[in-house]
């Protein structure tokens, strides 16, 4: 078995985190306000739906 030290697996760590950075796509200005836009319709549609959820409690 191979043991580790604590400096080793943190610069594993750092390398792995790294890497993902490095693969992960970069979004262009207009892929941000798409995101942003998507999420916050996602945003308005569960609190719509909790709204409604809500109300019909009331009712019962």
């Amino acid at each position: 078995m191979i043991r580790w030290t604590q400096e080793e697996l943190a610069s594993m760590r750092e390398w792995d985190r790294q890497v993902e950075r490095d693969a992960a796509p970069k979004r262009s200005p207009e892929g941000k306000a798409r995101a942003k836009a998507r999420d916050a319709a996602r945003h308005r549609a569960r609190c719509a739906a909790k709204k409604t959820e809500k109300q019909e409690e009331g009712t019962e």
